[in-house]
């Protein structure tokens, strides 16, 4: 276990995805054999050891700033997994099954490792946590951002390919879909006021909702589909509302839940909106960037939506093992005592 130190690692990932890289790219510029040898030796050598050499001195950089309050232990901790975060850069290796590395797949790839480095750091609730003392909740918001921007460009798909592609049907998804996170906003903040104890819960409630819709969700829209497909503009409009409403409620309800519970600590609901949709957008554009680069090609729609689903459980799982909404339930009480 020793061998597997931060700097081990990221050199590993550095050599490797350097080297790969530089393959793929004199693949796609001309063919390989057009290369005098020792320039291709050269080119492979010289991307191995920059990229390697670049990683690790971001690595420092980021742990230097990431502070070493937490104890030895756990800043090594943190320094392991910032290490492994570099790891979607291995991506490049699907240059081997002919994927070429164009620059929205160069960009994907630099999303996944800075989000994979904020959800490392936000774990540990670093000095660089999106949410620093709230790092649990960005960590929630984050991924759940990242779901439903999966779940929005798969179900668009589905629905795309029985009703066509064509203004009208672009705006009546898009549409029902805001529609349905208005919706679940309005419904998610008169549940907080009216249960603010129950935070926790309902905000577990809502993502186990979800994810269990989203595996069963892409039979579920193309059987209501088939049965809307020939009737008329209002019929289809109603036919996706009703498929998509319970969902997307669910996503709406979210963002009201958390910064109820934020505002009681921070005590600026300007504060606590801004924060909570900064770390929602950047998981929704990671998503957005990310499925189509990614994900659709090496899994698939089904594959991306159960995928979805994984993380909104592992959403719930995150909810149930934080402290957050008992101290929720806690602070009232102890107001009142004193």
């Amino acid at each position: 276990m020793k061998l597997l130190t931060p700097k081990f690692i990221i050199y590993l990932i550095g050599v490797i995805s350097g080297a790969a890289m530089q393959m793929n790219w004199m693949a796609n510029g001309s063919l390989i054999t057009d290369y005098v040898l020792l320039e291709a030796v050269f080119r492979l050598v010289a991307g191995a050891f920059i990229t390697a050499f670049a990683f690790w001195r971001i690595h420092l950089w980021i742990m230097k700033r990431a502070g070493n309050e937490s104890g030895k232990i756990r800043f090594r901790q943190l320094a392991f997994w910032n290490a492994c975060s570099f790891a979607p850069a291995l991506i490049v290796l699907l240059g081997i099954g002919g994927i070429v590395m164009t620059r929205e797949f160069a960009v994907a790839i630099i999303g996944a490792m800075i989000c994979l480095n904020l959800l490392v750091h936000m774990l540990f609730n670093s000095r660089l946590s999106l949410m620093n003392g709230h790092g649990s909740l960005g960590v929630l918001f984050l991924i759940s951002g990242f779901a439903a921007l999966i779940y929005q460009v798969s179900w668009q798909r589905v629905l795309f390919a029985t009703f066509g592609i064509d203004m009208e049907s672009v705006t009546l998804v898009v549409s029902v879909f805001m529609f349905g996170l208005g919706i679940g906003s309005i419904i998610g903040g008169m549940l907080s006021e009216r249960f603010p104890h129950r935070l926790r819960e309902m905000f577990f409630s809502c993502e186990v909702i979800i994810g269990v819709f989203g595996l069963a969700s892409i039979g579920i829209i193309r059987a209501a589909s088939d049965v809307a497909v020939h009737g008329s503009f209002l019929t289809v409009a109603v036919t996706i509302f009703a498929i998509l409403c319970l969902p997307t409620m669910m996503m709406g309800a979210t963002l009201p839940i958390l910064v109820t519970y934020i505002n009681r600590e921070r005590k600026n609901v300007g504060s606590s909106v801004g924060w909570l949709y900064f770390v929602n957008t950047v998981g929704s554009a990671l998503a957005a960037l990310l499925t189509v680069t990614l994900i659709f090609p090496a899994i698939g729609l089904q594959g991306a939506v159960w995928t979805a689903a994984v993380f909104n459980f592992l959403v719930a799982l995150l909810v149930i093992q934080s402290t957050w909404g008992r101290s929720s339930v806690s602070s009232p009480e102890s107001g009142e005592a004193a």
